[in-house]
């Protein structure tokens, strides 16, 4: 499995209250499979779930499981895309900016609050390569950044980061409890984005 365990955990208990499903991707029977495809296989099990899904989404984002959006353009990111997509209806996709952050939450989901976490959340400067919301109608197949085939070329928009981003928490943090701030003072240059 390529996710963090914490992480994994955390969805798992999401995935027995019926919020989400997870669906697991094949691995050859073979020692290290992993490692011996490339990027683990995710491009492939991106692409995979982009071809089952596409036909019944308007639009379809391919990020990873630690990738956060939150709406800047509309109330929520459905909304946001609509948005965009009336304000460029040529593109085939919009390729968001991504920056790497770190997020403080509990060892134990019984302690888990969603709103302590998501406040404590640090964005960095350090820039990552972007992640992209495809539109379905023009995209007919995905990689993990961008899409590969467009149907008659159609172009991408590119959003500059004042517009919004993918904060990819990459570097979480487990804590006994909340009031343990030991990481908010960190010696690391972050700024609040938000």
């Amino acid at each position: 499995m390529s996710v963090l365990k914490g992480v994994y955990d955390l969805l798992k208990e999401y995935e027995k209250q019926k919020i989400i499903d997870i669906n697991f991707w094949g691995l050859p029977r073979h020692p290290n499979a992993r490692n011996q495809l490339d990027w683990r296989n995710q491009a492939a099990a991106h692409a995979d779930c982009y071809l089952k899904y596409r036909e019944a989404a308007e639009f379809i984002i391919i990020s990873d499981v630690d990738d956060f959006l939150f709406p800047r353009q509309g109330s929520n990111i459905y909304t946001e895309l609509e948005i965009m997509a009336q304000s460029h209806p040529k593109m085939a996709s919009f390729f968001y900016p991504r920056f790497e952050s770190e997020i403080i939450t509990t060892k134990k989901f019984k302690d888990f609050n969603i709103a302590e976490s998501l406040q404590s959340i640090r964005i960095s400067d350090k820039r990552q390569t972007g992640k992209s919301i495809h539109r379905t109608s023009f995209v007919e197949t995905v990689w993990l950044h961008w899409a590969d085939l467009k149907k008659d070329d159609a172009p991408y928009h590119k959003l500059d980061p004042a517009d919004n981003a993918f904060i990819h928490v990459r570097n979480w943090t487990f804590l006994d409890k909340y009031d343990d701030v030991r990481l908010l003072n960190n010696v690391v240059r972050f700024f609040l984005w938000f």
